[in-house]
């Protein structure tokens, strides 16, 4: 699992980057979905995260992050991933 840096500075920059703030702080809500991930992964050795975010599913992968793939139309957010050792995309057709 991935350690999440402080992203408040950087974020806010980001369309919707305060609503992502808040929902890292959503423990039930991320449990569950995190949960799900790992369920559905099926040890996987590299995934692909469409509409990334600033990383919050990403970081519950058992997978080192640079097997992971983040596609984000946001460029800020992408930096952030990217900082973090994630390999990033603005768009599908870019995978």
């Amino acid at each position: 699992m991935h350690e999440p840096e402080n992203t408040s500075q950087s974020l806010h920059q980001h369309s919707g980057g305060e609503n992502l703030e808040v929902m890292q702080d959503a423990e039930k809500y991320n449990h569950f979905l995190r949960q799900l991930i790992r369920r559905f992964s099926n040890n996987a050795s590299t995934a692909l995260d469409f509409g990334a975010g600033i990383g919050t599913f990403s970081d519950s992968l058992n997978i080192p992050s640079q097997q992971v793939h983040c596609v984000e139309p946001d460029s800020a957010a992408r930096v952030l991933l990217a900082n973090r050792g994630f390999h990033t995309h603005a768009s599908l057709s870019e995978i």
